[in-house]
Formats: C-alpha cells, structure tokens, sequence
C-alpha cells in the first residue's frame, strides 16, 4: 500500500512538473491587472512592462503573449534574458485572442526599445527565442524595435511590423566573452527574421552582423532618412567575420529618402563578411527618384578599419531604378554574380556591375565571376559592366542593351583586366525604354532582346505589384483603419547615432558599428 501510494505521489509530482513546465504567461490591457499572476487568460497582467518583468521566469517551450486587439506601452528601458530557453526548447512572445482582432502593438512612447534581448555583463551565450504576431511602433523615431547584444543565439523574428524605430531590427555586438564559457564567440548566431515588415525606420531597416543567419520574405521600405549612411539592409561587422548570411526573396524599396529621392545603398556589406548569399530580392526604386548614392547591392569599405568580403553570392535579384551602380564589391575575394536583372527606366544608371566599385583596402578583388546577367541601361554615360583592378576577372554570356545616344561602354575594361576576353557576352542597342513599352510594345529596335523581355521584365513587374498588394493587404489587417504616425526627432548625422552609443551600447567591443564613410 506504501509503495502504491509512492508511486501515486511521484506521478503526481510529475503531472504538476509537466504542467507548469509550459507555463504561460498573459497580458491585456483591457481585461488584466498587474495585481494577477498573469498565469491564464482570465488571470491576465495588464502593462508590458509587468509581462517583460517575468520573461526571466517563462519556462522552456513556454510563451510571454498579449492579447489581440490590445495596445501595450514601452516606458522604461528593459533587459529580455531567459537561461532555460534553448534552440530545442524555445521560449515565445507572441499574440493571443481572437483572431480577428488586430495584432498586439507594442508601442515605445519614451525612445525605447520595443524588444531588448541582452543579458548584462560578459557575454554568456542565451538564446532560444521566438517573436512573432506583433506590431512593434515608436512614436519618437528612436530605439530599435527587436534588438539582439551580447552573443543571443538561436533567434526567429517572424510576422512582425516594425516602425518608426530609429532601427528596425539590430542584431549588435557584445562584451568581452565569459572567460569560463568557451562557447561563446561574441556573435549573434542562428538569427532568421522572416515574413516581416519592416518601414520607416528613420535610420536603418536591418543592421548587424550574425553566424548562420537568413532575412528571407520581408518588406523593407523608407528606411533611413540620410544620405550615404541609410539603408533598408546594412550588414556590418567588424573585430572578426560574420560567416553565412543568406538573404534571400525580400522586396527593398525607398531606401534613405531625402528630398523625395533614395540617397542611400538599399542593401549594403562593410566591415568583415563571408559566405554571403544574396538571392532572389525585388531591389527598386520609383522611377527617376534615384540620385546617385543610390546603389542597389554593394560589398564595399566603409571604415577606416581594413575590411574585406570572402566568397560573396549574388544571384537571381531584380534591380529597377537604381541610381550610380547597380551591383558593386570591392575587396572581395570569391564573388559570384550571376543571373540578376538590371532595368534602369528612367536614366539615372552609371553602371549596371562594377568591381571594383571602391578603393580597396589590403584584399584585393579576385576570383570575381560575373555572368549571364541581363542589363538594360537608359543614360548615354552609362556602361554596363565595368571590371579593374589588381586582379582579371571572368565576364561571361551577359546581356547588355544600352541606349543609341552616345552611350559610355557596354563593357569598360581596365588595370589587370585590360585584356580579359569578354566575346561572350552580348552589346546591342535600344531607342529608349520604359518598364510600360517594354511589356506592352516593345520598339522595333528591341525585337531581338523581345524574348528577354517577355521571360523577365513582365513576370518582374507582376512580381513586383503582387508583392505590392500583399504587403498593402497584411499592413491594412494588421493595423486597421488606424494610420500610425511617428513623430520623428532632428536627424543628426550617422556617426553622432552610432559612434556616440547610448549607455547600454557603451559596453560594445565593436564587432558591429557604423559607417564612418558613406555607402
């Protein structure tokens, strides 16, 4: 009888232990109360700042979730931290109610940060977490709506809003490492961010650096608001490389917009990157709202630091309206661009590729392979590849249309590269082009390239507008017939935002930064 009794007990332990081993938490506004221990629906804390007070205590494979329709205030700075989360056993902060209902908003009034993962002191290697179904605003045009410092690992961001920040997404750097974690390597690892849209943030989309990481679904648009130094994706790292980025099928659109015309690279690399892929992105702008600065894709030095890009893949974008160049790299040992399409409407284009599109530091550009791209240029000083350097290159079966009027070079060949054989590649002529005519009636002078256009230019377009109405589609049901409008500050310069860190970033040993250069 005592053992059965034993065996009772012990069972019963374990039914307690399981139960409380995915325990939730919950927060709404309107049916909650901090007073309540949050530990049910009808239980319900009611502040944010009460909810993110027990993260810490969210056991594995557990959730912190606010109710839909509700609206939670970001007041005071906040450290998100939980040791039993893991990569198997991730912890949540997400949405719950009905469905019908708008996504939770979390909403930073004060100049904070939405959602600060950061343990203090040395970096000690947490992870495991999971943000999705929310929308993230500030009001104030500062803070970062998801930031990630001090080496956080095992991260998904997905089917969130992010705006008005004054970065969106930041995955930054750490403190010195744990001498007793061996572990540990200061970076932000295993990072996706997916899904999401990501829109007037007043300097940056996305910036960071990360191991093994993937940006892939997300709209970007109107982030940055100064010239050079905004961008809708800025990957930067310095100290040591950031290895294996993937970005992959987002839509980047008006980046760094001043004066109603893009100023800034849309997705740029500097500091120290490897094993980059950048593939299957919707880079564009309006047509004729390019200014030079506008490039699409570059991998190029930013610092005063020396800075290099190893093994960098760039295949398979759309690029529309860009001003300057369209894809750029320098210092970049590996480089493979392949198969992108390059369409400048309104004539604002220089260069279709260009390597090296910089000055470069002690790497020089080498093993670059750039082929079977498709470029369609609309100003008589543009070219459409142009290679240099230190090093020949391998210019391979592309396709470049340029215009009639005294256009510069199809191919403009220079330094090592003087005499790399380019005879596989394709000059032809156009009278004029626009997106439209290009579709519905192409002039008689581009019956040649007609099959180019058909198999590229108008599945673009199409692409283009049903990523357009999706977006519009997903913003209006998340937020609703409400406009949010963020009040932004004064913009001061890039290095005053990023070199003068706030007290929390102080504490950075400096694997990720700013620009002291623009680009």
């Amino acid at each position: 009888m005592k053992r059965i009794t034993s065996i009772l007990f012990v069972l019963t332990l374990m039914l307690i232990s399981s139960a409380a081993y995915s325990q939730n938490y919950y927060v709404c506004d309107s049916t909650g109360d901090d007073n309540n221990d949050g530990l049910s629906e009808s239980t319900a804390f009611k502040s944010f700042t009460k909810g993110v007070s027990l993260f810490s205590k969210v056991s594995p494979s557990g959730a912190l979730l606010f109710c839909r329709g509700g609206q939670f205030y970001v007041t005071a700075k906040h450290k998100l931290v939980n040791w039993k989360c893991s990569a198997e056993k991730p912890c949540t902060i997400a949405s719950y109610g009905d469905p019908s209902l708008d996504a939770p908003k979390i909403v930073s009034s004060e100049g904070e940060s939405a959602l600060n993962f950061e343990e203090g002191g040395s970096a000690g290697g947490d992870g495991g977490y999971i943000v999705k179904d929310l929308i993230l605003i500030s009001t104030t045009g500062k803070g970062t709506g998801v930031r990630l410092y001090n080496d956080v690992d095992d991260v998904t961001l997905e089917n969130l809003h992010i705006e008005g920040f004054d970065l969106g997404v930041y995955s930054a750097g750490s403190n010195p490492a744990d001498e007793n974690d061996p572990s540990v390597n200061m970076m932000n690892d295993r990072f996706v961010l997916r899904d999401s849209v990501i829109i007037n943030n007043t300097t940056q989309g996305f910036m960071g650096g990360c191991n093994d990481c993937l940006i892939e679904n997300n709209h970007f648009e109107h982030n940055g608001e100064t010239r050079g130094f905004d961008h809708n994706i800025y990957l930067a790292n310095k100290g040591q490389y950031a290895t294996g980025i993937t970005i992959r099928n987002n839509t980047l659109y008006k980046s760094a917009i001043v004066d109603g015309s893009c100023q800034g690279v849309s997705l740029v690399g500097h500091g120290l990157l490897k094993d980059v892929i950048v593939e299957g992105n919707i880079i564009k702008e309006d047509a004729g709202k390019a200014a030079y600065s506008c490039w699409g894709i570059s991998f190029d030095g930013g610092y005063t630091s020396d800075e290099s890009f190893l093994n960098i893949t760039i295949r398979d974008n759309t690029l529309m309206n860009m001003g300057g160049n369209a894809i750029g790299c320098a210092s970049c040992d590996g480089a493979l661009i392949e198969n992108n399409t390059i369409i400048d409407e309104a004539g604002n284009l220089l260069a279709g590729v260009n390597v090296p599109v910089k000055n470069e530091d002690s790497i020089k550009s080498k093993n670059i392979v750039i082929k079977n791209n498709r470029i369609v240029t609309n100003f008589e000083k543009a070219t459409g590849i142009i290679v240099g350097g230190e090093h020949s290159f391998s210019v391979l079966n592309n396709r470049i249309w340029s215009s009639t009027s005294a256009f510069k070079e199809c191919i403009e060949k220079k330094d090592a590269n003087i005499d790399t054989d380019t005879s596989t590649n394709q000059c032809e002529n156009h009278e004029g082009v626009n997106l439209q005519s290009l579709v519905n009636a192409p002039s008689d002078a581009l019956t040649d390239a007609e099959d180019v256009y058909e198999e590229t230019v108008e599945p673009v377009v199409d692409t283009v507008q049903e990523v357009e109405d999706q977006v519009t589609e997903a913003v209006e049901g998340v937020l609703g017939a409400e406009e949010t409008t963020s009040s932004v500050n004064e913009t001061n310069s890039f290095m005053s935002r990023f070199s003068s860190p706030s007290s929390t970033d102080a504490e950075n040993t400096g694997t990720t930064s700013g620009s002291t250069s623009s680009g």
